[in-house]
């Protein structure tokens, strides 16, 4: 059982990475069998949602995961500085992204549009969360007890969120996601709660959420919870 003096796992922020590669795989999925107007309409919205959610995440390391790391092994300044300055390298793409998908709502814009923003985002931001997940989560453990780290997940991303929000986005991460009973407790999640309760709330929350992937291919495709470094612990 996992205590708050125990090493931190970062195994939420892998679980965030998956979510990201499976939305973006599932992106080009709709998008390439001629998907209806209002399908576009409902991607082009939840692809806004996510590129805040993403934002959201970077500040939170900028701001607080990465000096907090600079001050306990200043070692790390060279590997820190490179992390802040691959989120730089994404805020065009993503910015540029972030349009294609406003496209699509408003109906000026189209799928071939989205497809070309994402050819140019998905190369440095792939690259970040793999350089980020091999360099700095490993210095995450190192450095970093289980509360400090539930303590920076709270003030960075989680505080201020309303049920609704937090619901929302606990739905969006665990979609498709075939986590075991071990990886769940790494989460800080009893199994029973996660299985008999949490699942099935998340479930019923897509089911009445306008989801772009309903009916279509997309749907079945799972995050790659099963990274090297979730299994590794």
């Amino acid at each position: 059982m996992t205590t708050t003096t125990d090493p931190a796992d970062p195994i939420a922020m892998v679980a965030f990475h998956s979510a990201l590669r499976r939305d973006l795989r599932r992106t080009r999925l709709v998008l390439g069998t001629g998907a209806s107007r209002a399908c576009e309409s409902r991607l082009g919205r939840h692809l806004l949602w996510m590129i805040e959610q993403l934002r959201w995440h970077h500040e939170g390391e900028d701001i607080e995961l990465w000096p907090f790391l600079a001050e306990r092994d200043a070692r790390l300044h060279q590997a820190l500085d490179e992390m802040q300055s691959e989120h730089a390298a994404i805020d065009r793409p993503l910015a540029a992204f972030e349009s294609a998908a406003r496209g699509l709502v408003t109906g000026w814009g189209d799928g071939d549009a989205v497809i070309a923003a994402l050819d140019d985002l998905e190369v440095p931001l792939l690259e970040h969360l793999r350089h980020e997940e091999e360099q700095l989560l490993p210095e995450v453990t190192r450095l970093m007890t289980q509360q400090e780290w539930d303590d920076f997940q709270q003030r960075a991303w989680i505080r201020g969120n309303t049920l609704p929000q937090s619901a929302r986005f606990l739905a969006w991460l665990i979609d498709r996601a075939a986590w075991t009973p071990d990886q769940v407790r790494r989460l800080g999640v009893p199994w029973p709660a996660y299985a008999l309760l949490i699942k099935p709330l998340c479930a019923a929350v897509r089911a009445v959420s306008a989801s772009p992937w309903r009916r279509t291919t997309a749907a079945v495709v799972h995050p790659l919870t099963a990274d090297a470094y979730v299994c590794a612990r």
